[in-house]
């Protein structure tokens, strides 16, 4: 019987270091891991109320629709009579009547 030699994917001691120490650091306080890494954090509020924490940038605006740009991609949210109510470096709060929030990468 042959065996299969399997290609192995070779990651960085670098990226790997930092995942555990993330892991470690997030169990130790309590926060999840995805928030000290920069990751982008959103809470929804009823279909009135969208908050945004961790975004980079906006990309495109209008009544029908925000395209924010994050660290993990593009967040668009659509609705009806939508607009930024509160923007600040790292908070972003969208209002109106929203019925979609999508991922793109």
């Amino acid at each position: 019987m042959k065996r299969k030699k399997v290609k192995k994917e070779k990651i960085s001691t670098h990226s790997v270091e930092r995942a555990n120490r993330l892991e470690h650091l997030a169990g130790v306080i309590a926060v999840p891991q995805d928030i000290l890494a920069d990751s982008i954090l959103i809470s929804v509020y009823g279909k009135q109320c969208v908050r945004l924490e961790n975004y980079k940038g906006i990309l495109d605006y209008s009544d029908t629709q925000i395209k924010i740009w994050s660290k993990d991609g593009k967040v668009v949210i659509t609705g009806k009579k939508i607009h930024i109510s509160y923007c600040s470096d790292v908070e972003l709060c969208i209002m109106g009547e929203i019925s979609r929030i999508q991922y793109m990468e």
